[in-house]
This record gives structure tokens, C-alpha cells and sequence, in this order.
């Protein structure tokens, strides 16, 4: 089990909603280039989508019935994560950017 699907788990998130694997690939791709998150419609959405042989507006969808679900089953969890309070579910670009920061720290500092 990968670092984000342990995330997802202990948020109450498995493999049975759809977005669960656009997560998943959205993160991995945030890791890899986290530049990725500041233009999330072109640079995650999009490759997602074709990807899964889905509609971008889709993708973003998906994801968000993923946040209302972890917002539901473990607030608490979703806010440690972030390192702060959340009083509301977050945005996508925000849930995917507490995901990928999360993953970044576990990895720990790369050597160059």
C-alpha cells in the first residue's frame, strides 16, 4: 500500500468511488512536479482524463465526491494532515496539494 493510499484509507476513501484512482494519479503526478498544482485544469485534469477515458470536468467531479466523503468519515485526520484547522471541506487544488505535501515530507529531502 502506497503512502497516498494509506492516506485515503484512514479517510475512509477505498478503491470503490471513482475517483479514488484519479487521486491517486493526481498526487503521484503533484510529486513528481509540484508546478502541477498551480495550473491543475491543464496539467493534472487534463492528463487524468485521458488517462481514464474520461471528460476533464469529470475528473474534477470525481475528486470532489472523494473530498466530501474523507470530509464526512475523518475531518480530524484531513486536518492533521494539512497542519491546521479546516472548518469546511477543502477545494480540489487544496486537497490535492495537502496530499502531495504529505507524501513530499514522508519522502523526506532528496539528494541532488
Amino acid at each position: 500500500m502506497t503512502s497516498i493510499q494509506k492516506h485515503l484509507w484512514h479517510m475512509g476513501i477505498g478503491n470503490r468511488l471513482k475517483g479514488y484512482k484519479m487521486i491517486i494519479l493526481a498526487v503521484q503526478l503533484g510529486v513528481e512536479n509540484e508546478d502541477r498544482l498551480q495550473c491543475a485544469q491543464e496539467h493534472l485534469y487534463k492528463p487524468i482524463a485521458q488517462q481514464t477515458g474520461c471528460d476533464v470536468h469529470c475528473v474534477e467531479r470525481n475528486i470532489r465526491t472523494v473530498i466530501d466523503s474523507a470530509w464526512h468519515n475523518n475531518p480530524d485526520y484531513l486536518s492533521r494532515l494539512a497542519g491546521f484547522t479546516l472548518s469546511r471541506p477543502p477545494t480540489v487544488t487544496r486537497f490535492l496539494d495537502i496530499l502531495v505535501t504529505a507524501c513530499l515530507r514522508e519522502q523526506g529531502p532528496t539528494s541532488a
